[in-house]
C-alpha cells in the first residue's frame, strides 16, 4: 500500500515489482481511478449541472482508494469489446472522469519525499472522440523505463467531444 498527499486529499494506491526487480530493487507505484473532476454523485441535479458543462474541481474526505480502475465513459461498445477483455456495459458510467498514474519507485524513500525527478507522459487514448478508455493502456512498461505515465478517461460521443 502506498499513500501520497495531494492538494485535494490523500490517495492510496499500491506497488508492484518491476520486471527488472530480480536485478535490483525497482518497483512501480500505481494509483488507479483518481478523480480529476467533481464526481457525478456530488451534484444535486447531475442531469442539469453535470452534462455539457465544464467539470468542477474534485474533492473527497479521508483517503481516496486508488487501487482499481473506475468506469469508462459511455460509448458505442461494438469496437471496445473486441479490444479490451472484460469490457462491458457494467463498466461504463457518466461518472467517468478519472485518471490513472504509474510512478517509478526505485528508492526506499516515501514517494512524496523522493528527490528524484522523472519525465511525465500524459497519454490521451485515441478512438476519434467516440470510443476508448484509459484501462486499455496501462503504463507499467513505460514506467519501468523511469517515466511517470498518466492516462485518463474523457467524455466521448454526444456527451463529450463529438465532431
Amino acid at each position: 500500500m502506498v499513500v501520497v498527499s495531494t492538494r485535494h486529499g490523500s490517495v492510496r494506491g499500491f506497488s508492484i515489482p518491476s520486471h527488472y526487480s530480480r536485478y535490483d530493487n525497482r518497483r512501480i507505484n500505481i494509483f488507479l481511478g483518481i478523480p480529476y473532476a467533481k464526481r457525478l454523485t456530488q451534484y444535486l441535479d447531475w442531469r442539469r449541472e453535470f452534462r455539457f458543462n465544464r467539470p468542477d474541481k474534485p474533492s473527497w474526505s479521508g483517503t481516496w482508494d486508488a487501487s482499481y480502475y473506475r468506469p469508462a465513459c459511455p460509448q458505442h461498445m461494438w469496437h471496445v469489446k473486441e479490444t479490451v477483455p472484460g469490457f462491458n456495459k457494467q463498466n461504463v458510467s457518466e461518472d467517468c472522469l478519472y485518471m490513472n498514474i504509474f510512478v517509478p519507485h526505485d528508492t526506499d524513500e516515501i514517494p512524496s519525499n523522493s528527490p528524484t525527478l522523472y519525465p511525465v507522459m500524459v497519454f490521451i487514448h485515441g478512438g476519434g472522440f467516440v470510443v476508448g478508455a484509459s484501462q486499455q493502456y496501462p503504463g507499467v512498461f513505460l514506467t519501468e523505463r523511469k517515466i511517470v505515465v498518466v492516462t485518463f478517461n474523457y467524455r466521448l460521443g454526444p456527451l463529450g467531444n463529438s465532431l
